[in-house]
């Protein structure tokens, strides 16, 4: 039997989240820790109806984010600048999850 979809409180109450309106592809993201260990879910969606749940990783100065998906393997590195003012990354992708190409470079900035 199929779960009836529940709504989701806006605002999230102590949720880290992160909204992107303007964009061609308006995204939301919610972040959480397991107070067990040091790994995040990282819960994504976006409007075009894409829903993923990556897993994610801090161990300054590198970021990972990464989803092992059958036929959309999907990682992300990045690592902070030494003045921790920005964070140069890329996404890669793979279909077998062995042989990755990049997919997109990406760099953050602290205004």
């Amino acid at each position: 039997m199929p779960l009836p979809e529940a709504p989701v409180p806006d605002p999230l109450p102590a949720a880290p989240r992160e909204r992107v309106e303007d964009s061609r592809q308006p995204s939301t993201a919610l972040i959480g820790l397991d107070d067990t260990g040091r790994e995040f879910a990282y819960l994504y969606a976006d409007a075009r109806g894409i829903r993923r749940v990556y897993r994610m990783l801090f161990t300054y100065p590198v970021w990972t984010l990464w989803r092992d998906a059958p036929a959309l393997f999907q990682r992300f590195t990045g690592a902070f600048s030494d003045d921790g003012r920005s964070i140069r990354g890329r996404w890669d992708r793979s279909s077998d999850g062995r042989h990755w190409e990049r997919d997109v470079a990406l760099r953050f900035r602290r205004r």
